[in-house]
């Protein structure tokens, strides 16, 4: 009888220490699942094509104006590279803001940003400027149709 309570025992400590180390693993999950994209993808890619550049790093961090990014797209039709970098540029710059306008629920909002559909709009609103870029200029494909985002965008 001792060793059957004693097994009982030891089974039972095995079991609030298996609950205790899956709670702490849902609880870090939790915590990881809510840091930003920037932090938890790396590029592993040869070239670092999607990795922001030095000089476009300076260039945020010198930013004096606020800038906006319109995506101006059906959420379904934007490459998923081209949200990434967005991220990228928005997380080092506390200046630059990413706004998602999708034109089938909003038809008139690629003429009041005089811009195609699929396209992004930089504008500043303090300076006026504005600037429309096709996915089609930012996603190139070369002979070998081998994909990359240009980074000077």
């Amino acid at each position: 009888m001792k060793k059957n309570h004693h097994k009982l025992r030891q089974g039972g400590y095995l079991a609030a220490t298996t609950a205790i180390v899956v709670a702490i693993v849902i609880f870090i999950n939790l915590i990881v699942g809510q840091l930003p994209t920037h932090l938890l993808e790396f590029d592993l890619s040869d070239k670092q094509l999607y990795t922001v550049s030095d000089t476009s790093k300076e260039f945020l961090a010198g930013l004096d104006k606020d800038v906006e990014i319109v995506v101006l797209a059906e959420e379904s039709s934007v490459d998923e590279r081209i949200s990434k970098f967005l991220d990228n540029y928005a997380a080092l710059s506390g200046r630059i803001t990413v706004t998602e306008v999708d034109p089938v629920a909003h038809p008139s909002a690629a003429e009041s940003y005089n811009a195609a559909v699929n396209s992004l709009v930089v504008r500043c609103e303090e300076t006026g400027k504005a600037k429309a870029i096709s996915f089609d200029d930012i996603i190139v494909y070369d002979q070998m149709y081998y994909l990359y985002v240009r980074p000077e965008i």
